[in-house]
Parts: C-alpha cells; structure tokens; sequence
C-alpha cells in the first residue's frame, strides 16, 4: 500500500457525499459512521455504507484506500458497526 497522503471523511449517512469522496482523488476515503451520524441515522447510515462498499468492490474500478470510521466500543454500537458491513468475499 503507499502512504496516504490526503484522506477524506465522508459522512455515512450522506450516500452523494461518500459517492462523490470515491471520485475525489484523494488516497483514502473514511466512511464516517462515528461523529458526523446522527444517532436515528445510525442504522440507514450503516447500510449506506455497506452499499457503497459493495458497489464499489463490483465496478472493478481502482479506487483508493476505503475505511470505515466505527463507533467506540463504549458507546454500545461498535458491534452493530462491524456487523453492517464486510469487503465482498471476505
């Protein structure tokens, strides 16, 4: 992997704006599932995200370094988090 030199948080309950993050250029693009998500937004942001991931694994398209912004452990949602989604074939 090279190293990131420009990484962009897009908030995951805005599929637009996670859309348009994947077409920006930048190295890595951080799905925000965390600070940016109203509490409601939670679980609609959760698949959102696991969208975007799939689609992005089935275009074949070379995109940059995608990560996911959980929430802390402390907060009760990290496991709701980790379960929404997955990298296709893993």
């Amino acid at each position: 992997m090279q190293p990131v030199r420009t990484a962009l948080f897009a908030p995951g309950s805005k599929d637009r704006v996670m859309a348009k993050a994947l077409e920006s250029g930048a190295d890595a693009v951080i799905f925000d599932l965390e600070d940016s998500v109203a509490l409601a937004a939670k679980p609609e942001a959760r698949k959102l995200v696991a969208a975007q991931i799939d689609a992005v694994a089935s275009s074949g398209k070379s995109v940059p370094g995608i990560f996911v912004r959980t929430n802390s452990p402390a907060t009760g949602m990290l496991k709701d988090d980790l379960a929404a989604y997955r990298w296709p074939g893993y």
